[in-house]
């Protein structure tokens, strides 16, 4: 067997077996995870597992949101600023490889 597939299947194996463990459950979407909430983030070669960090940051004419698990960047969200409000749709930038799997608490 090819090196490389055996490695990814034995990552995933135990990405399923933690996540059963924790009481994850798989989420598609990612980018409206909660301060605090407990995370697990899987790649075909690594697995991260915390809870979820917020980090807030503004300017004049900007405020950005940004999404950490043990000091990873997952996503942001950037808020432009029209006058006289908050933009109520941010635009969300993705940190994430295209191979990922996220599991969450509720």
């Amino acid at each position: 067997m090819d090196k490389e597939l055996q490695i990814r299947q034995v990552m995933w194996a135990a990405t399923m077996h933690t996540a059963e463990q924790l009481r994850l459950t798989r989420r598609e979407s990612f980018d409206d995870l909660m301060e605090g909430q407990l995370v697990l983030v899987a790649t075909p070669h690594s697995i991260n597992i915390g809870n979820v960090r917020m980090v807030y940051e503004e300017t004049e004419t900007t405020r950005t949101e940004k999404y950490y698990v043990e000091n990873v960047l997952l996503y942001e969200h950037k808020y432009d600023n029209p006058e006289p409000t908050w933009g109520e749709h941010p635009t969300t930038v993705s940190h994430l490889p295209e191979q990922v799997v996220i599991y969450v608490s509720y």
